[in-house]
């Protein structure tokens, strides 16, 4: 592989073998004065895409799921016993759908390197993986229940919206990757 070493010239600095737009010089550590002719080097923690996404993904499951938690120390003891648990469950997931949408936002703001579709989905999936692992552990200890009695257990409203904001919670971080970009090329335009 050849590398250049390139000077200013009456444009400003320049790179050999790299793209001149701005998110490409955000992800890319080619430098304003030395690239790889060839190709160029993304930032990456390691050679695999899920060990970019590990750090990423458990960030956005610690946020969430805290997020779940700290909400549920108040609907367990001051909502359920008033409105009943499918009341309460209900009126919690709005809140957890904004929770994860910002969530989503900090986790692709906070480490660059996943703001590709691929790492994102990946980010999504694993905090999903660890959420559900997490709630059916929880469930099985702490509850006394087998795992088939706490999926019997669940309410079927509830429990089908819960499902779907886990579906949510999973592309999230996808999903906002594609906001992001959106804004990048309206803020082009503008």
């Amino acid at each position: 592989m050849t590398t250049a070493r390139l000077t200013g010239s009456s444009i400003g600095p320049a790179t050999a073998g790299c793209v001149s737009d701005s998110l490409h010089k955000e992800f890319c550590r080619c430098g304003p004065l030395t690239a790889n002719v060839r190709s160029h080097k993304p930032l990456t923690v390691g050679t695999y895409p899920l060990m970019n996404a590990i750090r990423p993904g458990l960030l956005y499951f610690v946020l969430v799921m805290g997020t779940g938690f700290l909400l549920g120390m108040i609907r367990v003891p001051f909502l359920v016993p008033r409105i009943g648990e499918r009341w309460a469950e209900l009126a919690e997931m709005p809140i957890m759908a904004v929770v994860i949408f910002f969530s989503a936002g900090y986790v692709l703001k906070r480490y660059p390197s996943v703001r590709f579709h691929g790492q994102s989905l990946i980010v999504g999936l694993l905090a999903l993986a660890l959420s559900v692992g997490a709630e059916l552990g929880l469930a099985v200890v702490f509850q006394d229940q087998t795992l088939a009695e706490f999926i019997a257990t669940r309410d079927k409203v509830s429990g089908s919206v819960y499902l779907a904001l886990l579906v949510v919670f999973a592309l999230m971080p996808r999903l906002r990757l594609s906001g992001h970009s959106l804004r990048s090329l309206l803020g082009v335009w503008r």
